[in-house]
């Protein structure tokens, strides 16, 4: 085949390629299985296979194409098996928080957006780490008060503190609840909780972003944020 920058197969697995998406691609490099058909776990590879279907072209070996078809056997694969493929690399990372998150929750919030194991340990590893720096836009655009940003911060630490049930559904409506009593919409809780929790304006959705870092994480980045703006009105 015409390949471009040839990698060692073991090169592919540090980079985060699952082996059957490997396979997957490899197989489909000079063979079709005749129809409209790319995703194939390894036993449907196995059943299908032919040698009349191998053909004569040229195969051209595309990165992209490959950590595509590695995505789509992420989302297939089952979140136990990815959270300790996961939990390796946050090791090797030297992620603090690891014990406190609910890893299984975390990586089914992760992976549709990741392209292969090593991008779903990284974005992992951003909201896991030891400090959380703010971005300083992020802060001018949704903590621009600190002493009224201290305030709803407060108020969603009361209400999420005193939850019984740590779910999506109880978290969404605590936070619904005290955006309620604090009398402003939903994004001027939710906005400036994300920024407490990840340092930035982007996250996942931020019932869900509770959910799965855990209640320890969320308290404990709620004070540290408390905090920070407390020496900013100082």
């Amino acid at each position: 085949s015409k390949r471009h920058g040839a990698t060692a197969v073991g090169e592919y697995a540090a980079q985060g390629i699952l082996p059957e998406a490997l396979l997957n691609f490899l197989a489909l490099l000079g063979w079709s299985p005749g129809e409209d058909l790319e995703i194939m776990e390894t036993p449907e590879l196995v059943q299908r296979f032919s040698l009349e279907r191998v053909n004569k072209k040229s195969a051209v070996f595309d990165p992209a194409k490959l950590e595509w078809m590695n995505h789509q056997h992420l989302m297939r694969t089952p979140t136990e098996r990815l959270v300790e493929q996961v939990i390796a690399r946050l090791d090797a990372a030297g992620a603090a928080d690891v014990s406190d998150a609910r890893l299984d929750a975390l990586v089914d919030l992760l992976k549709p957006r990741a392209r292969t194991l090593d991008e779903l340990a990284e974005k992992a590893t951003e909201y896991l780490a030891r400090e959380i720096t703010y971005e300083p836009g992020a802060v001018k655009k949704h903590w621009s008060d600190p002493q009224e940003t201290l305030g709803r911060l407060a108020a969603v630490h009361t209400a999420l503190a005193d939850l019984q049930s740590w779910e999506v559904p109880t978290i969404d409506r605590a936070l619904r609840e005290s955006a309620e009593k604090l009398g402003v919409n939903f994004g001027k809780v939710a906005q400036p909780l994300r920024l407490a929790l990840a340092g930035s304006a982007a996250s996942p959705g931020i019932d869900e972003f509770v959910a799965a870092l855990g209640s320890k994480i969320v308290l404990r980045r709620v004070d540290q944020a408390m905090e920070w703006l407390g020496h900013q009105t100082g």
